[in-house]
């Protein structure tokens, strides 16, 4: 099993256990940070200002397309996996799985078709701290259909940047998302 030493916790959890359900690395890694609001805090669905600042945690996917429209994916934080079927998207399952379907519902009703994916998930962000943890989650689903399909990267990021994982031998890259700009 090859160990990232350079990445956070989560991320390296990520990794692991993608390979370990799968026998390989992911052909993506993402990243979506946590933020929190300097000032305004639930004013930006009032039409009010805003000033959010992205933080060091964030949650990581660890992932690779599939033909399949579906996405399966092991939340490492609760312990649960999930299915997702994405034609059609239909609501069911545990509760933190609308925080992957509310983008993809998103995505389709934008015009976007929508490629499956199997990924391995988890965070830092601390659950109900006024953090964004769902914000976090959500944003990193985006950028899990942007690596995963054809969407464009600008779709799921404030920044677009990537990144190239170095202790890979095949140079697998890391899509690094901004703060969100609006609220959870």
């Amino acid at each position: 099993m090859i160990e990232f030493p350079s990445l956070p916790t989560p991320a390296r959890a990520v990794l692991r256990d993608f390979q370990s359900r799968h026998g390989v690395l992911p052909q993506w890694l993402v990243r979506a940070p946590g933020r929190v609001n300097l000032i305004g805090e639930h004013t930006d669905y009032n039409d009010g200002f805003v000033l959010p600042l992205a933080i060091e945690r964030a949650v990581w996917i660890a992932l690779s397309a599939h033909d399949a429209p579906v996405v399966e994916i092991a939340a490492l934080d609760v312990g649960e996996t999930a299915r997702i079927a994405l034609d059609p998207l239909e609501r069911g399952g545990p509760s933190w799985v609308e925080y992957l379907r509310g983008p993809a519902f998103a995505l389709r009703e934008a015009g976007h078709s929508l490629t499956g994916w199997t990924g391995s998930m988890s965070g830092d962000v601390p659950l109900a701290a006024g953090l964004s943890s769902s914000a976090a989650v959500e944003l990193a689903t985006l950028r899990a259909f942007a690596a995963a399909g054809t969407l464009p990267r600008s779709t799921a990021s404030t920044r677009g940047s990537t990144w190239m994982l170095p202790e890979c031998s095949n140079r697998r890259p890391v899509l690094d998302g901004g703060a969100s700009a609006g609220g959870d």
